[in-house]
């Protein structure tokens, strides 16, 4: 991590109006810990060792020279800015050390807070005499909260879709510990205020995703979500097999007695004829649906001694 931050090194940072409501506005945090320490079961981690020297390098400041800062951050200076970011890079890893789980690692982390950071002090102004690090610490905890909520889904989602997903779930189950029920998205609607098609969307994008190499059963079968999902893919050669078998079928039955043939073709839906019933065969031909079944017995076998090559198609 260079020892200059600035923001021309992170590009172009989202402009964004700040809900400081989703924050703890009680939570006065100050870059005046000397000695934040991040140890592991065994010793330090030597990435997270080797960036707090790097921190400590520099001096924390005072409220006036924070104040003074402020005054030429606005004037255009970048040193002053430079200076104000570094001089704060202890309180992003005391923000930090909150949000550390076993997934996303400390350092990651920082690097999201200090987005944050850079993007406070650019925004702070001397004239509202509030310290820098009370003003910067919202910052700091949204581009964290940002980045967290991006990374634990395998399709990412916009932070306001996030937040009104967490909106609409923090509702439901309000609603359903009151009235014993999930509640409908008109409900929803009227409760968060906002449109029921943006309530349909937020609900779609959080769908889970499952490989399709999961497998269905507990036991140790390997039938998998391939295996009942349809390729959709366009294969010239499935095109080219559905024909050449429906070429062989009609020959099939040109080889039939009229009467074996209509059995099969009313008994299977085959063409656009519709399925008949043995009773409805039975009533067709004026016989009893027993003699229909023997009929459609005795053909399937024939046809099956007769036409071996056609077993070929089962298998594609």
């Amino acid at each position: 991590m260079n020892k200059l931050l600035n923001s021309k090194y992170f590009g172009e940072v989202e402009e964004e109006i700040l809900d400081f409501n989703d924050f703890d506005n009680d939570d006065k945090l100050e870059a005046n810990d000397e000695n934040i320490s991040i140890k592991s079961k065994n010793d330090y981690y030597d990435p997270i060792k080797s960036y707090l020297k790097e921190v400590s390098q520099y001096k924390l400041l005072s409220f006036d020279e924070e104040k003074n800062l402020s005054k030429e951050i606005q004037q255009g200076n970048e040193d002053a800015l430079a200076q104000l970011i570094n001089s704060n890079l202890r309180l992003v890893i005391k923000i930090a050390k909150v949000f550390v789980t076993k997934d996303y690692s400390l350092m990651d982390i920082i690097q999201d807070g200090n987005i944050g950071l850079i993007r406070a002090a650019e925004k702070y102004d001397y004239k509202k005499n509030v310290r820098f690090s009370t003003y910067a610490a919202p910052w700091i905890k949204q581009m964290i909260i940002r980045a967290l909520s991006q990374k634990k889904r395998l399709v990412r989602l916009p932070y306001r879709k996030e937040k009104t997903l967490k909106n609409i779930k923090e509702s439901s189950s309000k609603f359903v510990s009151e009235n014993r029920r999930y509640p409908t998205n008109y409900e929803l609607s009227k409760e968060l205020g906002i449109k029921e098609s943006e309530i349909k969307n937020a609900k779609f994008s959080d769908l889970s995703v499952f490989s399709l190499e999961s497998s269905i059963n507990n036991d140790e079968s390997n039938f998998t979500l391939e295996n009942i999902v349809g390729n959709q893919v366009y294969n010239p050669c499935e095109i080219l097999i559905r024909k050449d078998l429906k070429d062989e079928t009609q020959k099939v039955l040109d080889s039939l007695y009229p009467k074996e043939r209509t059995v099969l073709i009313r008994r299977f839906g085959l063409g656009s004829e519709k399925k008949l019933t043995l009773k409805e065969m039975g009533n067709y031909f004026g016989i009893s649906a027993e003699t229909v079944r023997q009929i459609e017995n005795k053909t399937l076998r024939k046809l099956e001694e007769a036409h071996t090559h056609l077993r070929s198609y089962i298998s594609q």
